[in-house]
């Protein structure tokens, strides 16, 4: 799963390059501290924005985001997966149709694999490639139909998993 996980869905781009990919009534999800403080450096205002006060492993809490999002919606999410607590906060902040702040306690990187999965299309999702730079994926059935395939394998994966662990006990 970790090489499907890592491969791009959209194109690897770098904050100077957003003008010439977006346009200001484009509808834009960011994923990570540090896509979301780009994005809203270059004037971009993500309807939802995923973040977790760190960079790198390092809390870090940046004031753009705070301005931006002052009373984010609060869930825990474990490296590696995809809570219920998370999709649902996701699902929620969606279908308000407002701008959204989810602040994640744990891990957030997972977090564009629902979005993508349940904005409508022609939406943007970004999100951060650690020493590359964005992924920026526009949404489509194509797309949408990979990243189904891969929340499948995750779900089979997770439901093999605790029937192996509960085996054991």
């Amino acid at each position: 799963m970790r090489k499907k996980l890592r491969s791009s869905y959209g194109i690897t781009i770098n904050s100077q390059e957003l003008p010439a990919k977006l346009s200001a009534s484009d509808t834009i999800y960011s994923i990570g501290d540090v896509t979301t403080a780009n994005l809203l450096r270059a004037g971009y205002i993500p309807k939802i924005a995923v973040f977790d006060y760190s960079t790198e492993r390092k809390r870090k809490v940046l004031r753009i985001i705070n301005k931006n999002y002052p009373n984010p919606i609060k869930v825990k999410n474990a490296s590696g997966e995809i809570s219920v607590e998370l999709w649902n906060a996701l699902r929620s902040a969606l279908r308000s149709g407002k701008r959204v702040g989810i602040r994640v306690y744990g891990e957030e990187d997972l977090a564009a694999l629902p979005i993508i999965h349940m904005c409508r299309n022609g939406s943007f999702v970004i999100y951060g490639l650690r020493g590359i730079g964005m992924d920026l994926i526009k949404a489509n059935s194509k797309v949408k139909a990979k990243i189904y395939g891969i929340l499948s394998e995750m779900q089979r994966y997770s439901t093999k998993r605790e029937k192996d662990i509960k085996r054991k006990r």
